[in-house]
């Protein structure tokens, strides 16, 4: 019996922090027609992710990021995001269902990713099942955190390398 069903709509961000530079390295692996959708909803015009003007797109593409994920941090407030640029991936296994687009970025975080409030909110305004998940890593301490259509911001509460949570 084969079952088919609608794919999963999902994002997965990856965020290393690096003591030394005080930033924040971003990467967010998502699906291009996704990321078209998006943005051609907020230009109200067609985009193409291919199109010939790969800086106005790229300019398009971290406004969305910037209004869609949220990192904020009591001393500096909301984070401003630097971009470095994107690149297209094939589909996988686990992604068969499109082409994927990888999308770089920096933070400046003087004072570390411990306390720092982070939403990821990309597509939840496009589709009602989009499940956002978070991987943060400071040296040998991580999290992962979830994000769905309407799931608030969260503190972020790095763990040490034996799974106990920093203090």
């Amino acid at each position: 019996m084969v079952v088919l069903g609608h794919p999963g709509h999902d994002s997965v961000m990856e965020a290393v922090f690096r003591k030394e530079t005080g930033m924040l390295e971003v990467t967010v692996s998502v699906h291009a027609g996704d990321l078209e959708r998006a943005l051609m909803a907020g230009a109200g015009r067609q985009v193409a992710l291919d199109g010939a003007d790969r800086e106005v797109v790229d300019a398009m593409i971290l406004g969305y990021l910037e209004r869609s994920i949220l990192i904020e941090s009591e001393a500096a407030g909301r984070a401003a995001f630097s971009w470095v640029g994107r690149e297209s991936k094939e589909a996988s296994g686990h992604h068969v269902d499109g082409e994927l687009v990888l999308l770089h970025f920096e933070v400046s975080l003087p004072g570390g990713l411990d306390g720092v409030k982070l939403r990821q909110a990309a597509f939840c305004e496009v589709h009602d099942d989009q499940i956002n998940l978070v991987h943060l890593r400071d040296g040998e301490r991580k999290v992962t955190l979830g994000f769905s259509p309407g799931r608030e911001a969260q503190v972020v509460r790095l763990e040490s390398r034996l799974g106990e949570v920093d203090q």
